[in-house]
């Protein structure tokens, strides 16, 4: 499975919706496995709200999928113009830990 992050630049409402997806990508074929809408930025107020509510997720990606936005995300994948996500993980030594950041017993 695979991660990306994609924005949906909704014109017509003047927003732009940062959807974080879940894919999965076998023989050519993209199954988007999770769609999750994550931010809104408003253009004209320069503002951005996160979206908190599984109403307003679901709300937000049924739209993405009327307008054919998550077509063309499977497609982009497909075509592999869009990538995975490294997350990358940092190792620390528990001795550069600072005493007063460690959790007590």
């Amino acid at each position: 499975m695979g991660n990306l992050v994609s924005t949906w630049d909704d014109t017509d409402n003047n927003r732009r919706v940062e959807l974080a997806i879940v894919y999965k990508l076998e023989g050519g074929h993209v199954e988007l496995v999770k769609v999750t809408p994550i931010k809104v930025t408003f253009v004209d107020a320069k503002r951005s709200i996160r979206v908190w509510t599984e109403r307003g997720r679901q709300l937000l990606a049924d739209q993405a999928e009327q307008i054919g936005w998550l077509h063309t995300i499977r497609e982009k994948v497909a075509a592999g113009e869009l990538h995975e996500i490294a997350h990358h993980t940092v190792e620390v030594d528990q001795h550069d830990l600072d005493p007063s950041l460690e959790a007590s017993a």
